[in-house]
């Protein structure tokens, strides 16, 4: 709790405003990593274009793969699962991004998180640069098995994907839209 409410004061408050909220949250983002990192993460789902390319060119000091290490989301992962297009974009043009990198927990790529989240501009940005329509998470679920649109479906389809694919872990297939 007291680190979301770090989080929330350093994107509240201004950058020479040091004071403690009144809220309550005592503690640190400390334990969770640095808070310029957190930021980061922070940035990429905000969809700040233009602060996240500066820190990226001029502070970052990690790779652009790596984890946020309270969600095991890389920053791809974040902007893709809540549609920033023009931050997918952005990340996209470093050639060191990894489409395939997944998720700590379910294994998902970020075509997966995007599908799901019905983000068609960022399925087809994904796809357009090579993510592959066939991966599987952790569940055994291609990006297919979380189809909610036709188009996202068709988009699918185009690249690769299976109208009709066997789940690894239920061993049966789906028919899906």
């Amino acid at each position: 709790m007291s680190a979301l409410c770090d989080l929330l004061e350093e994107l509240i408050l201004p950058e020479d405003q040091e004071e403690p909220s009144a809220s309550g949250c005592e503690g640190g983002l400390a334990d969770e990593g640095p808070a310029d990192e957190l930021s980061t993460w922070a940035l990429a789902r905000g969809g700040d274009v233009k602060a996240l390319r500066e820190y990226l060119e001029h502070e970052f000091k990690g790779s652009i793969n790596a984890r946020n290490p309270t969600t095991g989301r890389s920053l791809l992962h974040e902007a893709s699962a809540e549609g920033q297009r023009e931050i997918v974009k952005l990340l996209l043009t470093y050639p060191e991004v990894n489409l395939s990198l997944k998720t700590m927990l379910a294994r998902s790529t970020a075509l997966h998180l995007a599908v799901t989240n019905n983000h068609r501009p960022i399925v087809f940005q994904l796809l357009s640069n090579g993510a592959d329509a066939r991966a599987r998470d952790k569940f055994g679920c291609t990006p297919m098995h979380y189809v909610s649109s036709r188009t996202v479906a068709r988009l699918l389809v185009e690249y690769g994907g299976r109208v009709l694919d066997c789940n690894t872990v239920r061993r049966r297939k789906e028919r899906l839209v």
